[in-house]
C-alpha cells in the first residue's frame, strides 16, 4: 500500500499529516500502545526528502550504539573517511520530532533542519509506503519522479511485476527471479 498528498506548512513550523498517509503508515496511528504524542526521529531521506522513523524503532538503537562508541573515544582526525563516520553524521545531522493529535496528526518540523526549505504556507509532498514516512520539497520530489522515470532500470522494471516472496523457515522477504 502506498499514498502521496501534498500537506502545507502551518504555524509553528508543523505540518498536518493527511489521512491518506495515516491509513498507510501503522506507526503513525494512536492506539492502546502506541499513544499520542508519537516520539519520532527524522533524517535525510536516502532519495531525497525527509523520512520520518518512530524514536522507538532500529534507528534510535543504532543512535545509542553510536554514542556509547564515541564514548569510548572520540574520532581522530584520521578517522574522518571511515565508513561509521558517515553513518554518525548522518545521525548528527537528523533531529528528534513528536507527532501529536489536537484534530488530525501534526508532525513538527524544524525550520533549519537543512533538508527542506520551506515558510509558513509552503507545500510540501508526503510519500508514504508501509512504514515508510517522507516529507518532500515539491520541487525535489518532481525532480526525483522525473528522474526515476528516465532511469533505464526503473523502464526495465516496469516491465516485470512486483515479485517478492518470504523465503521459506527465514521470514525474510526475497527478490523471485
Amino acid at each position: 500500500m502506498f499514498a502521496v498528498a501534498t500537506a502545507t506548512v502551518g504555524k509553528q513550523e508543523r505540518i498536518s499529516i493527511p489521512e491518506s498517509i495515516v491509513r498507510v503508515v501503522p506507526w503513525i496511528r494512536e492506539t492502546e500502545d502506541n499513544p499520542y504524542p508519537i516520539h519520532c526521529f527524522a533524517i535525510p531521506g536516502a532519495a531525497g526528502g525527509i523520512q520520518v522513523i518512530p524514536a522507538s524503532g532500529a534507528l534510535e538503537a543504532l543512535r545509542a550504539e553510536a554514542r556509547e562508541f564515541l564514548l569510548k573515544g572520540p574520532p581522530e582526525d584520521n578517522e574522518a573517511t571511515k565508513e561509521w563516520m558517515h553513518l554518525v553524521r548522518l545521525l548528527a545531522g537528523g533531529w528528534s520530532s513528536k507527532i501529536t493529535v489536537p484534530r488530525a496528526p501534526k508532525l513538527q518540523i524544524p525550520k533549519d533542519c537543512g533538508v527542506l526549505c520551506f515558510e509558513h504556507r509552503t507545500q510540501l509532498v508526503v510519500f508514504a509506503s508501509g512504514s515508510i514516512l517522507e516529507i518532500w520539497n515539491r520541487q525535489a520530489w518532481n525532480s526525483y519522479l522525473a528522474a526515476v522515470t528516465a532511469n533505464a532500470t526503473v523502464q526495465r522494471g516496469l516491465q516485470q511485476p512486483f515479485a517478492r516472496t518470504v523465503e521459506p523457515g527465514s521470514g525474510v522477504l526475497v527478490q523471485r527471479k
